[in-house]
């Protein structure tokens, strides 16, 4: 047996890994087994040959989604051939299997009762899944906004995608944040909240994104609170260029979260 990993969409398309016997991590780093070059994966992800099953265990800071299902971070889960796995907003992966070659009988045996149980699976829930994907047909077209709430929406959801980044990138590089550990934690949050929100969103997880959209306003709202306080600090105050680019960041993020917010309500 052989196995690959199939890169289906993101920065990585069409690219292809082997697996072997021994786990492999999947990451951006340079000591990852799979190195992908995805700005959005935030940890990384472990997958590894257990009793002839391939297991997908998720390391990353948010969950991910295996077959449109939650895999919350630290969790473990059976990822089955051609299932798709995203763990952000553009990646999705997936998992190919070659039986062709000769197996020994207990692997051949192993093998045959995961796709018997995967097929039990898959032919019990065709009714349940067909009755409410009409439902949720109905349902779309029942709330679809009009066209110009789409436009709005589109151009709301780059918005916060170019916002995303740059407050990323800006977090990292932000100076004289060590003495204010609450607050670096706070930002930290920020930063994970978002990225959550956004693969919950590609998944038109309408419930999950207002979570994490309403969470984010929380703690924005915690943040302009400690500001004050942290441009006063006794000793090493924050510095008045670090402070107005913390709030100039804020400020943007919760102005383009509110029209999230209340895009998403209209759904």
């Amino acid at each position: 047996m052989s196995a690959k990993i199939r890169v289906l969409q993101g920065p990585d398309q069409g690219r292809e890994f082997q697996l072997g016997l021994e786990a492999v991590r999947i990451g951006t780093t340079a000591t990852a087994g799979i190195c992908l070059t995805d700005p959005g994966l935030q940890g990384e992800l472990v997958v590894e040959l257990r009793d002839g099953v391939y297991h997908v265990t998720n390391r990353m800071m948010y969950s991910i989604y295996l077959d449109k299902k939650s895999l919350p971070s630290g969790q473990r889960t059976v990822w089955f051939d051609d299932a798709v796995l995203q763990p952000t907003a553009e990646t999705q992966l997936t998992l190919q299997r070659d039986f062709s070659r000769s197996l020994p009988s207990g692997e051949r045996s192993r093998n045959k009762e995961v796709v018997l149980k995967k097929k039990t699976w898959e032919i019990s829930n065709t009714t349940i899944l067909a009755v409410a994907g009409v439902i949720l047909a109905i349902l779309i077209l029942a709330s679809a906004p009009p066209p110009a709430t789409n436009t709005v929406r589109r151009l709301s959801e780059s918005r916060l995608r170019t916002e995303s980044v740059e407050f990323l990138m800006q977090l990292d590089s932000l100076r004289g944040l060590n003495h204010f550990p609450l607050m670096k934690h706070q930002l930290d949050l920020v930063r994970r909240t978002l990225a959550e929100a956004r693969v919950a969103e590609a998944r038109s997880d309408r419930e999950v994104a207002l979570k994490h959209y309403l969470q984010i306003n929380g703690l924005i709202h915690r943040l302009h609170q400690e500001l004050p306080r942290a441009r006063k600090a006794p000793e090493n105050p924050l510095a008045e260029e670090t402070a107005n680019s913390i709030q100039e960041s804020l400020d943007r993020i919760s102005t383009i979260v509110n029209q999230r917010l209340i895009d998403l309500g209209t759904r």
